[in-house]
């Protein structure tokens, strides 16, 4: 009986060692994809201020052209 009950908790061992592994490989993906989607908003807002201001600037140029033409 000895036996068995030392066989089951070297198995659990194992299995709960496995499971802290897997756990860990987990978060590390969890934080991994967190940073790729911080960078990625970043980038997406860094891109849409520089598109603002791009259509400013051409507003502003049309309406210099149509103040031009109205001279």
């Amino acid at each position: 009986m000895k036996h068995v009950v030392l066989s089951v908790r070297e198995h659990l061992k194992r299995l709960d060692s496995k499971w802290r592994e897997e756990r860990k490989r987990l978060q590390d993906q969890i934080r991994t994809l967190q940073d790729q989607i911080r960078t990625f908003d970043k980038q997406r807002a860094d891109d849409r201020k520089t598109l603002q201001e791009e259509l400013r600037q051409k507003a502003t140029a049309v309406r210099d052209q149509l103040r031009n033409l109205g001279r």
